[in-house]
């Protein structure tokens, strides 16, 4: 579990530096979980809410034999950024990963600016952002975490995750709990997953991290990192697998992302 240690150095670096220090959190959480990704010889990853598949993009980059999957829900994201991604060798999926699968409808944010932009806002959700405005849907097809895993394998693009060592990066917008819901039979073979989590209802509907974090752990996971990367109301979290990292390293891993937390220099961070 993440140690009080590395709880108030975050909260403190917040309250001191604000968006400066948390962008400094966010770029440290990200290369430690690249460095999990070489360190634990993680060959498979799958990022769902992907929007341009950075995630998948660099991991396909860094190494050669590796296979990445990539879900976006938002269609108009997907028709954008397909080909950029897949010019990667990534596998890219219009779709929305949910608890059951089934047609669901996917929110849109459409004022007048979302219309000029083309509909690509990143925070858009299965469940109505509380930000938004005029809004509009899409019905898109649904799979659960487990007959996404299921397609990938029947159709040859991954193996499943007990026979290869897999990764996530999760960026749901308020859905976390419903991917986890789906994914009881999948997600326990998974050796780390980053994701996106809030401490504030900015979806309507959505479940409270504490209640998020519990379904984490029956699953078998265990926080060991995270940010402040949009602090108070969100951050980022990297759950290992219990199976995947011992309790000192998982300690070890936490020092390191306290040393580079300390290196954080106000004044070079408004240059």
């Amino acid at each position: 579990m993440i140690s009080d240690a590395l709880t108030q150095a975050l909260t403190d670096g917040s309250v001191t530096h604000g968006r400066p220090f948390n962008q400094h959190s966010n770029g440290v959480l990200v290369g430690l979980f690249n460095a999990f990704l070489e360190d634990h010889g993680i060959d498979t990853l799958i990022e769902l809410g992907a929007h341009r598949a950075s995630t998948a993009r660099r991991f396909m980059r860094a190494k050669r034999g590796r296979r990445a999957l990539a879900v976006e829900a938002n269609p108009f994201n997907h028709a954008k950024f397909k080909e950029q991604v897949e010019a990667r060798g990534v596998v890219y999926w219009n779709l929305a990963v949910n608890d059951v699968t089934g047609p669901v409808d996917l929110i849109l944010a459409d004022d007048q600016v979302d219309r000029a932009r083309g509909h690509t806002k990143t925070s858009n959700s299965l469940l109505r952002n509380k930000d938004h405005g005029r809004t509009m849907t899409r019905t898109v097809e649904g799979l659960s975490f487990d007959d996404l895993i299921a397609r990938a394998v029947g159709e040859g693009v991954l193996a499943a995750p007990a026979q290869a060592k897999t990764a996530l990066w999760i960026d749901l917008e308020g859905i976390v709990d419903r991917m986890l819901a789906g994914g009881k039979t999948h997600l326990p073979s998974c050796q780390a997953i980053f994701v996106e989590v809030e401490h504030a209802e900015l979806f309507e509907g959505q479940m409270a991290y504490p209640q998020v974090n519990a379904m984490f752990e029956e699953l078998g996971f265990t926080a060991v990192l995270r940010d402040n990367e949009y602090y108070p109301r969100q951050n980022n979290v990297l759950y290992v697998s219990r199976d995947a990292m011992s309790a000192d390293e998982m300690a070890a891993w936490q020092d390191r992302l306290l040393a580079a937390l300390a290196t954080f220099e106000p004044d070079a961070a408004t240059q």
